[in-house]
């Protein structure tokens, strides 16, 4: 249960940033009709980036158990 909890926090941390990149980039200014669909792409691409890194561990851990 522990790790079930620890992996929906992490997507919801990763949707979170991945909207953090958007609002960002249009708080910046940089943000236009002609790039949203290639900022969308890379917002999200930051968001998977960032629950992968987080959910590798745990994760290998958990499915691996391994023993020392």
């Amino acid at each position: 249960p522990t790790t079930l909890i620890y992996v929906i926090a992490n997507i919801l941390l990763a949707l979170h940033c991945s909207h953090g990149v958007q609002s960002a980039l249009q708080t910046f200014g940089l943000r236009s009709e002609k790039c949203a669909a290639c900022q969308r792409l890379a917002s999200r691409a930051i968001g998977v980036l960032i629950l992968l890194g987080n959910l590798a561990v745990p994760l290998s851990i958990h499915f691996c158990n391994c023993q020392a």
